[in-house]
């Protein structure tokens, strides 16, 4: 963690916040509404090529072959986690239909 850290005056290496400030009054809803609008960005990018409801039907039952997936857990891809957190959802939402009252785990 050394290397995100930045040299003090006093010779001290310590994390520094670098960017813009939060507003003094947190719990103003318009302040930080604004401060959001002004500031926040994502990190997301696109992948894959999937159309919503051209690849499984509302009920997430696959409507096409299960190659289109070109997924492995030995790939590098940021796509296998996002899939994996899919599955547990798909596969739960699954068990509430067929047992009828299954409850979600968050």
């Amino acid at each position: 963690m050394d290397d995100f850290k930045f040299q003090g005056w006093f010779g001290n290496k310590d994390f520094r916040f670098i960017g813009p400030e939060l507003p003094v009054d947190q719990s103003d809803f318009d302040q930080m509404a604004d401060f959001c609008r002004r500031t926040v960005s994502t990190i997301w990018h696109y992948h894959g090529g999937c159309i919503a409801g051209k690849v499984v039907d509302g009920d997430f039952r696959v409507i096409v072959p299960l190659r289109t997936f070109g997924i492995s857990p030995r790939d590098k891809s940021s796509g296998y986690p996002t899939l994996l957190i899919l599955g547990r959802y798909v596969g739960q939402k699954i068990m509430n239909n067929r047992k009828g009252g299954y409850k979600m785990v968050d």
